[in-house]
């Protein structure tokens, strides 16, 4: 009879030995003790520890999300108004750490927070970099009022920092995976960010839009949002896993979200029917995933909702950014006068723009600007290609010249002889030259049309 206990006991390890953690962690379920002295398995056969969630909806979330979006509806704008590239990835410009793992404690929160304010800030160039600046989940747990290991959401964190700061891990003391006493003193530093923000630019809920995570990206290096972290999320990190070969998602709903991680870019891949992926930072661990790392394609199991990002008491300038063309590709000048016109564009400075193509007679093109006096018309295609240190992009650009010319004045002309000002009425009047020497012939433009004036003094200025 024992034996047949232990063998069932042993039959359902094996089955259900890993943990399936409810879609609200907040309600009490205290997380099991870490096992001590695990049994050495080979790598390739590693049995996972169960991985905790820890995602709870805030309350007051639709306060939350009004007034950050009164907050930050002209910093929003400004985000998406530069043009996203085809990839991103933060961790290629130095600004995100070492994978940290939450263990066996929902805090999942914490750790989407805390590397938010950590990225942001290693953007912005303050605290010397992502292998020192390591900012501490250990102090929120300890010192802050939150869920705890039950669960909570990352905008705790976020506000935390901003009304209090967060200490470096090598101040505070390592985390624990579970809280404790409040071990912060006055002589600690603490890191504060000036605001925070949900990143969806019409001050919306659910899934935040690609475009608007990716623009928030770019502009504050990451952000944190939520997932449904169901099996299939989980099993897709422990089989072997391939960037190029992203989860494609299970179906998971709304109501199956229960993680927060971080997203820190992206790969656009228009064969694929969401249109690419999200490169996802979990904290499970090294172990998990790609190096803790996952491509997870855009919305699949609701991953990007309510996705937020921190803004680092000094503004950070993007850096890396390949050049885009923001204004018009269409513009039509009129022949027979200047016209001017200058080809707007983003990216990482110095932007250097050259054209390719017929251009119509008497317009040139130097440093970005079409200028000069047409003299005939049509349309004109012309290729602009824009260039930096990061990439390159290249516009159909369009030039009409179509506009009849302005018509010269038929009663007089005025020219302009240096010295000299002489005026020509055909129907009529006293040309008054000054002095009494005629000056030498000379062609003027008007409205098109070259003109060749002479000049000679009326012995008798009475008289026309």
């Amino acid at each position: 009879m024992r034996r047949l206990t232990i063998g069932l006991a042993v039959a359902f390890l094996c089955l259900f030995g890993r943990e399936i953690t409810p879609s609200n962690p907040a309600r009490g379920q205290q997380p099991p003790k870490p096992v001590t002295n695990p049994i050495p398995v080979a790598p390739s056969k590693r049995i996972p520890s169960p991985r905790f969630r820890g995602h709870v909806t805030p309350k007051n979330i639709d306060m939350l999300r009004r007034m950050s979006y009164q907050r930050n509806q002209g910093r929003l704008a400004a985000m998406k108004a530069v043009p996203p590239p085809a990839t991103w990835d933060s961790r290629a410009n130095g600004w995100v750490g070492p994978i940290k793992d939450q263990g066996q404690c929902g805090s999942c929160w914490d750790f989407s927070g805390t590397g938010v304010v950590e990225i942001a800030c290693d953007m912005a160039g303050i605290g010397g970099g992502p292998n020192t600046f390591i900012l501490s989940e250990q102090y929120t747990l300890d010192c802050g009022s939150n869920g705890g290991c039950n669960g909570d959401d990352n905008t705790t964190v976020l506000q935390w920092a901003k009304s209090t700061g967060l200490p470096l891990t090598s101040v505070y003391g390592p985390y624990q995976a579970g809280s404790s006493n409040c071990n912060y003193s006055s002589a600690m530093k603490l890191f504060q960010i000036s605001d925070w923000g949900y990143a969806d630019s019409n001050g919306g809920n659910g899934i935040t839009s690609v475009a608007d995570v990716k623009a928030a990206i770019m502009t504050y290096g990451c952000v944190g949002a939520a997932v449904a972290a169901d099996n299939a999320f989980e099993a897709w990190g422990d089989n072997n896993p391939s960037m190029s070969s992203p989860f494609l998602g299970s179906g998971a709903g709304p109501n199956q979200i229960d993680h927060d991680i971080i997203l820190v870019g992206w790969v656009d891949v228009p064969s694929m029917t969401s249109g690419g992926y999200w490169i996802l930072r979990n904290s499970w661990g090294k172990d998990w995933g790609i190096g803790g790392y996952m491509s997870i394609a855009y919305n699949a199991n609701q991953v990007g909702t309510e996705s937020v990002f921190a803004v680092p008491p000094t503004s950070p300038v993007p850096v890396n950014v390949p050049p885009a063309f923001t204004s018009t590709n269409t513009v039509t000048f009129t022949p027979g006068v200047v016209n001017t016109f200058t080809v707007a564009t983003t990216g990482t400075a110095p932007v250097t723009i050259t054209e390719s193509g017929t251009l119509p007679a008497g317009i040139t093109f130097a440093s970005g600007t079409f200028s000069g006096t047409p003299t005939t018309t049509g349309t004109y295609t012309i290729t602009l290609t824009a260039t930096n240190a990061v990439g390159s992009a290249m516009q159909e650009f369009t030039l009409i010249v179509s506009q009849s010319p302005v018509p010269p004045n038929p009663n007089s002309v005025t020219a302009n002889f240096g010295v000299y000002v002489l005026t020509i009425t055909p129907n009529g009047g006293t040309p008054v030259p000054t002095p009494q020497t005629p000056p030498p012939p000379i062609t003027v433009s008007v409205g098109g049309q070259s003109i060749t004036i002479s000049a000679t003094i009326n012995p008798n200025p009475s008289k026309p």
